[in-house]
């Protein structure tokens, strides 16, 4: 049963995900690339970024975003969580201004490379400015994620010279234990800030 269950769940986030790729246009080129934005252009772009997490520190379970700087634009943006004693999956939906924002790759963490366990993992940005992603085991085979755990990094393309929110989508998300059981968990999105000289 608890099999059934975690494959049924992969099956529908797989699924969910699958409706969100198609949005690439004829080109062959993201929809929204080659946009900076509403009236920007390059002079006026910032050189870097800084990113501030909505996240408390505290509160566990917990999925919290997180970025280093950024460096003409582009930057790694990570996903973790926290409070979890064993997680076979999560999937989420982030939600942004597709204007100020391309994504450009979204990939697993390495922890969910250990071990032989078979790994199912999808990431689709839509042009309506979200990105839908799910990443984890298929069967019941759970990584730790106790402590801040790496689970997932999306590589952005920061656009524009305003701030730019990036936020998790209310009951969208869910984090999966290896018997098929949604773990409650409270999610924390953040914004990027141009840095102004």
């Amino acid at each position: 049963m608890r099999y059934r269950d975690t494959v049924r769940w992969l099956a529908a986030a797989a699924l969910l995900l699958a409706l969100g790729a198609g949005c690439e246009s004829s080109s062959g080129q993201p929809a929204d690339a080659g946009t900076d934005g509403p009236g920007t252009s390059d002079s006026t772009l910032p050189s870097a970024w800084t990113f501030t997490a909505a996240y408390d520190g505290q509160t566990t379970p917990a999925v919290a975003l997180k970025a280093d700087a950024a460096d003409k634009g582009q930057v790694w943006l990570e996903v973790w969580a926290r409070g979890v004693s064993s997680l076979q999956g999560v999937a989420f939906r982030l939600s942004f201004e597709p204007q100020q924002l391309q994504v450009l790759k979204g990939e697993a963490a390495p922890v969910w490379s250990e071990g032989s366990a078979k790994l199912a993992s999808k990431f689709a940005a839509r042009p309506e400015g979200e990105l839908w992603a799910g990443v984890g085991h298929v069967g019941s085979r759970g990584v730790a994620a106790t402590e801040m755990t790496l689970v997932a990094r999306v590589q952005l393309q920061l656009k524009g010279s305003t701030p730019i929110k990036i936020d998790f989508r209310a009951h969208h998300n869910i984090l999966l234990d290896p018997k098929g059981q949604a773990v409650k968990a409270e999610w924390f999105g953040g914004e990027f800030k141009p840095v102004t000289k």
